[in-house]
């Protein structure tokens, strides 16, 4: 049975596209790459167990900021919070030990999967990178193959590797 989260909705034009947001009491519960309507969002909210009460540009706008500056290159960490409610347990972990990859890092299914304590899980890591609610936030994008290759993403292949480009481009650490 899913877990229901009230959440606010907002959605902003960035340049990799229309970017769908939620946001709980807790924090920013759903990010919407691929959405192109309100309706759109909406199924894929309530798919997730996320009933979209009303938009709100005011509860989003922290975060819409940051997006901004993350996709421009000027922001390496989010500091909004994060609503995981309702993720099952393999996920949250696999989640969490993708938040820790540093940015313009990447990190193997089979890594995730070894740092989430079930080293032979990686195909189960690919599984919850697949079903992120949070990308960018939680930057699944960081995740790829064992030899390289940058596997799936939610927000298409293009996008995938425009964020590593991104990253790869501004770490200078």
């Amino acid at each position: 049975m899913l877990t229901v989260v009230d959440a606010w909705f907002d959605s902003v034009e960035t340049p990799v596209g229309r970017l769908y947001a939620a946001r709980s009491a807790e924090g920013i519960c759903l990010v919407g790459l691929k959405c192109s309507s309100d309706s759109q969002f909406h199924r894929l909210a309530a798919a997730r167990g996320i009933r979209l009460i009303a938009r709100s540009s005011s509860r989003l706008r922290p975060f819409f900021d940051e997006v901004a500056a993350y996709l421009s290159g000027d922001l390496r960490k989010f500091r909004s919070s994060v609503d995981l409610a309702g993720v099952p347990p393999f996920q949250h972990t696999a989640l969490r030990q993708t938040a820790r990859i540093p940015y313009g890092r990447t990190a193997s299914y089979g890594e995730v999967a070894r740092r989430s304590g079930s080293p032979r899980a990686a195909r189960a890591v690919g599984s919850a990178m697949a079903a992120n609610p949070v990308p960018l936030l939680i930057p699944c994008h960081r995740v790829i193959l064992a030899n390289g290759e940058t596997g799936r993403y939610g927000g298409g292949a293009k996008l995938k590797s425009w964020l590593l480009r991104l990253e790869a481009s501004r770490n200078v650490s």
